[in-house]
């Protein structure tokens, strides 16, 4: 049975993650943002997803067996324990959380809630990742036992001056 999926923030990688759930074949049931307008006009991209205004509506649905962490860095924490404790799996977006400690907290509710959760480090997933993927698969780099790799970002730093750059 393909993910049932809830997305908490309608922002730009909220899009992007409601985009790659629906190619991957899992169903996004309901979106989630204080702006319940972005919410709608996400929602309206895919059949039978719901727009909510609150994490707590989103939760409380059974149809909904994964969240998508995808909102503003200061908020990943409350969101991502939330989804936890309410006994979701959890993608959570990078940074995992403001501090150490904030992310010694959602460790916590990873143990307490026997819940998964991952890093949105998702550049597995990038042509360039796949390329070489495929090279090792059809033995075109011999034997491969180890391998290390680095990532250059050509486009600058996303949102520069903006919210996305601001430590707060």
């Amino acid at each position: 049975m393909a993910a049932r999926i809830g997305i908490v923030g309608a922002g730009n990688i909220g899009q992007v993650h409601a985009q790659a759930a629906n190619w991957a074949g899992s169903t996004v049931v309901a979106i989630c943002d204080v702006d319940l307008a972005k919410a709608e006009a996400l929602a309206a991209k895919s059949e039978n997803t719901v727009a909510l205004a609150s994490v707590k509506d989103l939760l409380a649905r059974d149809d909904v067996d994964a969240i998508v962490v995808a909102v503003p860095n200061h908020a990943h924490m409350d969101v991502a324990i939330a989804a936890l404790a309410a006994g979701r799996d959890v993608l959570l977006e990078k940074p995992m959380a403001m501090s150490v400690d904030e992310c010694e907290r959602i460790l916590g509710a990873i143990n307490q809630s026997n819940r998964l959760l991952q890093m949105g480090f998702v550049c597995r997933f990038a042509p360039a990742a796949q390329a070489a993927r495929r090279l090792v698969e059809v033995g075109a780099l011999g034997d491969s036992y180890h391998a290390k790799g680095f990532m250059y970002r050509r486009r600058g730093i996303p949102g520069l001056g903006k919210w996305f750059t601001t430590k707060s």
